[in-house]
């Protein structure tokens, strides 16, 4: 009789029943998927990969590794094959590469480049490129600026671009003719061209007459810096016949 009974309200008792699980806030439950494994893959990849099999990704965080190349996932949360609810987070852990020292970059101005060189060196960084340009207050040969400056914090290995002084820039100037005038003239000529006046001889000419310049170094129209020296030779005059005979006797003797 009691089984007749439940089979005629069978169809009550499973209404009840849903009803029951409804009012207690019970839900139907989700499909379970299993995770990918996405390690060693790159992020973009990792991504794609858990948004195929149903899945997000969740936190993003970033570590330094020597192993995992930089941009490739270390590890993953919930790991490869465990069963999740459809939808569910996967945390990720990126790799940015091995973990690189850092140094302070040196004070190297002032320094001959070959030192400068040296000096950065021992600090870690490389010589990067070197350009030169005039300094009325720097000397010829050292280093003028950096880049990165000095006391800036870079990474163990980086280049130091140097910039390496001429000294002061030199103006060039034209060398005037000054053959055919006479000596005090010449000299005004050159220092009034921004030259000066170097080694002065004589020579006998029977061309030219005495006091005037013969010929002179560097030649007319030939360029020179500014403040260069310029050599004559100025003329002693006909050589008289009687240093002339004293010469052919001592030829003779």
């Amino acid at each position: 009789m009691c089984k007749d009974m439940l089979k005629r309200n069978a169809p009550l008792l499973v209404a009840a029943l849903a009803l029951t699980l409804a009012g207690v806030g019970c839900e139907p439950l989700m499909p379970q998927v299993t995770v990918p494994g996405v390690t060693a893959m790159e992020l973009s990849e990792a991504e794609e990969s858990l948004e195929n099999a149903g899945l997000t990704v969740g936190d993003v965080s970033e570590e330094y590794d020597a192993e995992v190349a930089e941009g490739m996932v270390i590890s993953q949360d919930p790991e490869a094959e465990a069963s999740v609810e459809e939808g569910s987070s996967v945390d990720l852990v990126v790799s940015l590469g091995p973990e690189v020292e850092e140094v302070t970059v040196p004070d190297v101005t002032g320094m001959e480049q070959a030192e400068a060189g040296e000096a950065l060196e021992e600090a870690g960084l490389t010589l990067g490129d070197v350009s030169e340009e005039y300094s009325e207050d720097v000397a010829e040969g050292e280093v003028i600026s950096q880049d990165p400056a000095a006391d800036e914090t870079v990474e163990e290995g980086s280049s130091v671009d140097l910039v390496v002084s001429l000294g002061p820039e030199v103006e060039e100037v034209t060398v005037p003719d000054v053959t055919g005038m006479e000596q005090a003239e010449a000299e005004e000529a050159l220092e009034e061209a921004g030259l000066s006046v170097g080694d002065v001889d004589e020579e006998y000419s029977d061309e030219v007459d005495e006091g005037v310049v013969i010929s002179q170094d560097p030649a007319a129209d030939e360029t020179a810096e500014e403040g260069a020296s310029v050599d004559l030779v100025v003329s002693a005059g006909p050589e008289d016949d009687e240093e002339e005979d004293e010469e052919e006797d001592d030829e003779e003797e």
